[in-house]
């Protein structure tokens, strides 16, 4: 997919997702042990592998025109922008009350949508 032109938007929502997944199996024997690089359960189980974790920052936004609406993975650019570490729930907060209702530019990229005026994000 190529680059769209830039499209004017409105911030409706900042939130801060993380989600966990972990691969449960079953089918061990009483007696026997869970397989190699694998962690016991109850009930004949086993977790494979150690869990894995997204943390996300995001930023829905819709069209000024109403012709559709998308969401912005901004995690890493809003620890670069304001020379953090990691996400915390007051700075999601700061964030959202910053930048929900005001216009943003941005514009698609192979299937993305980026921000191109990264310094809304600075708090």
């Amino acid at each position: 997919m190529t680059n769209t032109g830039r499209i004017e938007t409105r911030i409706i929502d900042v939130r801060y997702e993380v989600k966990t997944l972990s691969r449960i199996s079953s089918g061990y024997k009483k007696g026997q042990g869970a397989p190699p690089l694998s962690t016991a359960g109850s009930n004949g189980t086993y977790r494979i592998g150690y869990p894995e974790t997204s943390r996300e920052l995001l930023i829905d936004f819709i069209r000024t025109d109403d012709l559709g609406w998308g969401t912005i993975s901004a995690r890493r650019l809003t620890l670069y922008v304001n020379n953090r570490e990691k996400i915390t729930e007051s700075l999601v907060e700061a964030i959202k009350q910053k930048i929900t209702g005001k216009t943003a530019r941005v514009i698609m990229s192979n299937g993305e949508w980026f921000l191109l005026d990264m310094s809304i994000l600075k708090i």
